[in-house]
């Protein structure tokens, strides 16, 4: 492609409009653009081509609109949502990056350590009244944050507690994020 020799934007990069835009290819070269990274009304199903931008480069990020996006989880767009610098804007995709909560959640591969992932169980899930959280190989929970679908913190806890009294929340699907010393871990959570 002819763009792959861009290595900096002196600005923003704002894809929009081109519903026949279907990747983008060309563009890993990029790792700067001193702006806001938008992506509004494409056919783009991925974000592959922008994982070497520099987070710190990003001012704004806005990702909307795009029917057939799924897969936000580059690791630029990972590391701003891990550290943003401004706005986020996320609405609009198809499931997966439906939201800035979808978009973290897939990137949580990104965040942590797996042998520390694999040390924490959770249960009963589905819960209805209490939910548990047992830790081992030496893992203490720093802070429990229990999110809505729509990326709202409903619950936050914080210190080495093991067990949670989710009684008053309405049923549903949520997302615990479980803060460790070296990890963010997010699983699914539903409420009967």
């Amino acid at each position: 492609s002819g763009l792959t020799g861009v290595t900096t934007i002196g600005g923003s990069l704002i894809i929009t409009g081109d519903t026949n835009l279907t990747n983008l290819n060309g563009l890993e070269n990029i790792s700067f653009i001193n702006g806001e990274l938008s992506i509004w009304r494409t056919a783009l199903t991925n974000l592959d081509g922008l994982n070497n931008i520099s987070a710190g480069s990003i001012d704004e990020l806005y990702i909307r609109g795009n029917p057939s996006l799924s897969s936000c989880d580059v690791q630029s767009v990972c590391d701003y949502l891990a550290n943003p610098n401004g706005t986020i804007s996320i609405g609009g995709n198809a499931p997966g990056c439906n939201s800035q909560l979808e978009v973290e959640d897939e990137c949580a591969s990104f965040v942590g350590d797996l042998e520390e992932k694999n040390a924490i169980s959770m249960y009963p899930n589905p819960a209805t009244n209490e939910l548990f959280i047992v830790c081992s190989n030496g893992v203490q929970i720093t802070e429990i944050n229990i999110y809505s679908q729509m990326g709202q913190k409903v619950l936050q806890v914080y210190g080495n507690t093991h067990q949670l009294d989710v009684s008053t929340l309405p049923k549903g699907l949520y997302v615990a994020e479980l803060i460790t010393d070296k990890s963010k871990i997010r699983r699914k959570l539903l409420l009967e």
